[in-house]
């Protein structure tokens, strides 16, 4: 597999794909490690709606948080900063009661960047995995408030917090 890819942002320009970057890196670091692509094969379970889930050794269930269909900003209450970049900032707080993370996004965005934004929303709802960052709500329209994302709150805060930060390494359970 190729670790880099087209990007829609840059034009087409050759962008690193962080997924396949990160298998590289696994393979080259833990040779021996169980989630190796020449050892691990996971299995794929058939549900209820014939669509396909794949299934990881030793997870536990997981009850999902109900989905917010029509999102309101003017319900979300931001309590403390939990990073930001050059597009925008994420914030723990409160949605109706309900602690979760908020993505939103600074100043003005152009058409291209709010059709990518319903496009990442599409992507983040079809992940509906234990391993997977559970995205509650979206309002991606630039109207009311602008654009909100919704989502559970990490714990454990980012990947780079879990493995750089704590120490952890790939294979721990």
């Amino acid at each position: 597999r190729s670790w880099r890819c087209p990007s829609m942002a840059l034009d087409g320009e050759l962008v690193v794909d962080i997924a396949n970057f990160v298998r590289l890196i696994y393979t080259v670091i833990r040779t021996e490690g169980r989630y190796h692509p020449v050892r691990y094969s996971p299995n794929k379970l058939a549900s209820g709606n014939k669509s396909f889930l794949i299934s990881i050794p030793d997870h536990r269930r997981v009850e999902f948080p109900a989905r917010i269909e029509n999102v309101d900003v003017k319900l979300w209450k931001p309590e403390k900063l939990l990073g930001k970049g050059s597009e925008g900032e994420v914030c723990q707080g409160t949605y109706n009661g309900q602690v979760l993370a908020g993505k939103t996004i600074y100043g003005k965005m152009s058409a291209r960047r709010q059709k990518e934004l319903q496009e990442e929303v599409k992507l983040l709802l079809l992940m509906h995995h234990p391993n997977c960052h559970y995205l509650i709500g979206a309002k991606t329209t630039l109207d009311q408030g602008g654009p909100l994302l919704l989502s559970e709150v990490c714990e454990e805060g980012s990947l780079f917090d879990v493995y750089a930060k704590k120490g952890r390494v790939f294979d721990q359970p």
